[in-house]
């Protein structure tokens, strides 16, 4: 390989990575992709700016919420033992590439072989939540967001109560208003309506697959229906 990842050795890297995964699809150059339901588990191989390397990192992404791209949402990136980030330089991809997968199969907290559960799922949503303010960082208002739709669409009504709580109880001492709301109560007001409404999320979904293009990508998760509040099917996800 050159000093320059160029579009066939990128293409050539995600297929190589693709063998390790094999739950996993390339969707597009440097990244693989599966569906778990009404989101998406995936490894992206972060291209550096010169191309000289590229930076393992596993993630999640709702497809609960309409977003132009595919996010790194809980992003966990391959790293040495000193926690230091683990960046594969394209010369040395064969050497590394078996001991790199194997390593971030170990380090990722979500399964990348055997899908994770929606428990796992929304207990790994909660943990990065409400670990933001220990580390001095903003609220993750997205990923509460996320947590309480996924929730939602799994039928997971302990989940969706608790999510609702965990946002009211953080957003209590607030002296700010969410952008985009008057006050915070409207932004309560605004989770609890899509708690509401799982049709409503079901077709968000379906809209952010057809957008992306996702409809290729293997489902690890079975859909099964249950009646809702007008007397029709709405899909909801279960464990796999």
């Amino acid at each position: 390989m050159t000093s320059q990842l160029s579009p066939a050795q990128a293409r050539a890297i995600t297929t190589d990575w693709g063998a390790q995964f094999p739950q996993l699809k390339p969707w597009r150059p440097l990244r693989l992709l599966r569906r778990l339901g009404p989101l998406l588990q995936g490894i992206t191989l972060e291209r550096s700016s010169s191309g000289d390397d590229y930076l393992p990192t596993s993630h999640l992404h709702a497809l609960t919420r309409p977003f132009p791209v595919v996010t790194l949402t809980l992003a966990q990136r391959l790293a040495h033992r000193n926690g230091a980030a683990w960046r594969i330089h394209v010369n040395e991809h064969a050497a590394k590439l078996s001991m790199a997968a194997a390593t971030l199969r170990e380090q990722s907290v979500m399964p990348l072989d055997l899908p994770p559960s929606p428990a796992e799922v929304l207990a790994c949503y909660r943990e990065f939540i409400v670990s933001q303010p220990r580390l001095g960082v903003p609220t993750a208002m997205n990923e509460l967001e996320d947590l309480i739709c996924l929730a939602t669409i799994m039928g997971e009504a302990a989940a969706v109560r608790g999510g609702l709580s965990l946002a009211a109880e953080i957003s209590d001492e607030w002296e700010w208003a969410p952008v985009g709301y008057p006050d915070v109560s409207g932004w309560l007001a605004h989770l609890t309506t899509l708690a509401s409404d799982p049709a409503a999320l079901c077709k968000v979904v379906s809209g952010e697959i057809d957008k992306h293009k996702l409809g290729s990508l293997p489902n690890a998760w079975e859909a099964v229906s249950f009646p809702d509040t007008q007397g029709g099917e709405t899909p909801i996800t279960y464990r796999p």
